[in-house]
């Protein structure tokens, strides 16, 4: 079965196992979160809850879910996941996309101090509302792009898909298990024309590596 590859999030994406109907869901919804998550667009729906620091904000519910669960891991961690550092690296230089930085650069010295807010943001489940601390700006990385990928095999799965697979960059989920089993192949980041190891999976499962390969 051959792969249905889009791009969303600056990330090369692909499913596997899905019919068209699916696999345009999957692109749809991947748009959408981008549009309301992304940093990186002012009129997005992050960028407005980043420029309502200090006031009640009244979310979406995509955002709101976001938010409460990445204030969660923040606060099992103590810290250690912080969603909350998007004015410290913004002043390392990462400004805008990823791709549209200059190959060097500049690190301007960090004036904001998030780590000294003991609150950094309040969720008012009940109207939906967020407040976030005056200090900060949140910066969701990489977890926009797992949380969502994450949801819509959840989505697919109520929409009846039994078994299926999407890649996010180096991020894959799998859901049930065909015949043949699921077949994942590492690459070699160096050397791309070939693979480190190959991964026989006969059970749902998820699977991370540090590159995209």
């Amino acid at each position: 079965m051959t792969l249905h590859r889009f791009y969303a999030m600056n990330t090369q994406f692909f499913t596997k196992g899905l019919p068209a109907g699916a696999q345009e869901m999957s692109e749809g919804w991947m748009a959408t979160v981008e549009g309301k998550l992304s940093r990186f667009n002012p009129h997005s729906e992050l960028s407005l809850f980043n420029r309502s620091a200090g006031q009640p904000f009244l979310a979406s519910t995509l955002l709101y879910e976001v938010m409460n669960e990445v204030n969660r891991y923040y606060e099992a961690t103590e810290g250690l996941f912080n969603p909350y550092l998007g004015h410290v690296i913004r002043q390392l230089g990462y400004s805008k996309s990823y791709e549209l930085l200059e190959e060097e650069v500049i690190i301007h010295d960090i004036k904001s101090k998030p780590f000294e807010c003991d609150i950094p943001v309040i969720l008012d489940p009940d109207l939906g509302a967020i407040r976030l601390n005056l200090k900060l700006a949140v910066d969701l990385g990489g977890f926009a792009k797992g949380w969502s990928t994450h949801q819509l095999s959840l989505m697919l799965q109520q929409a009846g898909i039994r078994s299926g697979a999407i890649g996010a960059g180096g991020d894959i989920t799998l859901w049930g298990v065909p015949e043949e089993g699921w077949t994942v192949s590492i690459g070699d980041p160096w050397e791309t024309s070939r693979d480190l190891m190959t991964l026989r999976v006969r059970y749902p499962a998820g699977i991370v590596t540090s590159s995209t390969v």
